[in-house]
């Protein structure tokens, strides 16, 4: 009985993991997608695309240095969310963040392709 209890854990675990991954992941992909309509040049939207994927990942970093902005650094950043979906505990708000960051960037994709 407890190798069965376990082997849930071990499944429950790599679902969250997943989860995790593919947000994640998708995150990522509408933010590189966003600046490479933003530019003809595959290595300006590379560099800019990585210079604010570093920014939202260490947000958590200014946070802790202002104390007065650490609620609105706290919430943009990736690694705290990521890290909320690690502990193994799925929160709607970290959720909800994922998704409306997807939803935001390729909204900003569409117009650029679309109307510019």
């Amino acid at each position: 009985m407890f190798l069965l209890h376990y082997y849930y854990i071990i499944l429950l675990a790599r679902k969250q993991f997943l989860v995790a991954f593919f947000l994640l992941i998708g995150v990522y992909t509408a933010i590189g997608l966003f600046f490479s309509s933003c530019t003809s040049h595959q290595i300006v939207a590379a560099i800019s695309t990585f210079f604010v994927l570093c920014v939202l990942n260490e947000l958590d970093v200014l946070g802790e240095k202002y104390t007065s902005m650490k609620f609105v650094t706290d919430w943009f950043s990736i690694d705290e969310r990521m890290n909320g979906l690690m502990d193994k505990n799925i929160r709607l708000e970290d959720l909800i963040y994922f998704l409306l960051m997807i939803f935001l960037f390729i909204s900003l994709f569409k117009y650029f392709i679309f109307f510019i």
